[in-house]
């Protein structure tokens, strides 16, 4: 568990964050700003990330999430394509009957989903596996922010 403060200021670096990432939101940007833009939207395992779509939720209203959470904010372990469904959850589908039956049907043939694991920086589990998601790159210097690394 992390310490209010701490929450506080995890919080303030993602709001920036986002912050920055909307700026570079433009038509006809210039060339530095689509270097920037395109770091951002394209991070790697290892790059400290953001995920985009629930900031909403909490970054409005501090008081809305626990304290010691910040789930959407850490380091990118990974990004993997997988199927949109386990190995269990494929199996109860056709014992119930399910329409998409077919006997020669496998995991394989099943739509496949982005997923990113991140280890989250609010300490609370070692691994966080996101679906329906968008991150962006948070910079980690100033020449990194200015898209020059």
């Amino acid at each position: 568990m992390i310490d209010k403060a701490t929450v506080r200021l995890l919080k303030l670096i993602a709001i920036n964050a986002h912050a920055a990432y909307n700026s570079c939101l433009v038509g006809n940007p210039a060339p530095r700003v689509e270097a920037m833009y395109q770091r951002m939207i394209t991070p790697e395992p290892g790059d400290l990330v953001l995920e985009t779509s629930t900031i909403w939720r909490w970054a409005r209203d501090s008081d809305a999430v626990a304290c010691d959470q910040l789930p959407g904010l850490g380091i990118l372990k990974r990004r993997a394509l997988e199927p949109i469904m386990d190995r269990a959850a494929f199996d109860d589908m056709h014992a119930h009957g399910d329409y998409w039956v077919r006997p020669d049907e496998t995991l394989d043939d099943l739509p496949k989903e982005t997923v990113y694991y991140i280890e989250p920086l609010d300490g609370t589990v070692p691994e966080y596996r996101w679906v329906n998601a968008n991150f962006i790159r948070v910079s980690s210097s100033l020449d990194d922010a200015d898209g020059r690394s």
